[in-house]
């Protein structure tokens, strides 16, 4: 797994214990409470760290082997907050849940795989059909006994979508204050 990464950049090096300490240094600030998964499952390792933080701006860096790279395995990623995360929230398509969700999330999500399929030559996007099935059912779960153990992360989500959604006036329709 990634404990003990160290990112060298033009002979700057940073190093992190876990990959809370890396969205930490990211965001900015600590964070409280953060989501994070380390396993083993179907020959495909994940390490994952998420965490909301007050601000706008949100980024989940996606990694496959070491190597930035996004695809299916993030959208899964997604898919399992939103299946989660829907009946506690208002009604809204799983395009608008993930621009709504990222707002202030900062994470790090890293898979090692053994035989990475990629979409183009500069393999920024993974193609693995099997890892989607596996990445929902490991992260669904656990982000809902997570939700469990901090049920003030859901007051916050559900408040913060609230305040973000408003009704045009005259036009019965919500639009994003």
């Amino acid at each position: 797994m990634l404990s003990g990464l160290a990112i060298t950049v033009n002979d700057e090096t940073w190093c992190y214990d876990t990959l809370v300490s890396y969205i930490e240094d990211r965001a900015g600030c600590e964070v409280i409470d953060p989501f994070v998964v380390q396993t083993r499952a179907d020959g495909i390792a994940i390490d994952l760290a998420l965490a909301w933080t007050r601000g706008t701006a949100g980024q989940v860096e996606a990694l496959v082997n070491c190597s930035s790279a996004d695809g299916g395995h993030v959208d899964a990623l997604y898919a399992a907050l939103h299946h989660i995360l829907s009946p506690r929230l208002p009604r809204m398509t799983p395009r608008v849940f993930r621009q709504r969700i990222s707002r202030g999330l900062v994470g790090a999500f890293h898979l090692q795989l053994d035989d990475p399929r990629y979409g183009s030559p500069s393999k920024d996007w993974l193609t693995n059909p099997e890892v989607v099935p596996i990445v929902r059912g490991i992260v669904e779960p656990a982000f809902a006994r997570h939700l469990d153990a901090v049920p003030a992360l859901v007051d916050a989500l559900v408040l913060d979508f609230e305040r973000r959604v408003r009704v045009r006036p005259g036009h019965g329709r919500q639009r994003e204050a």
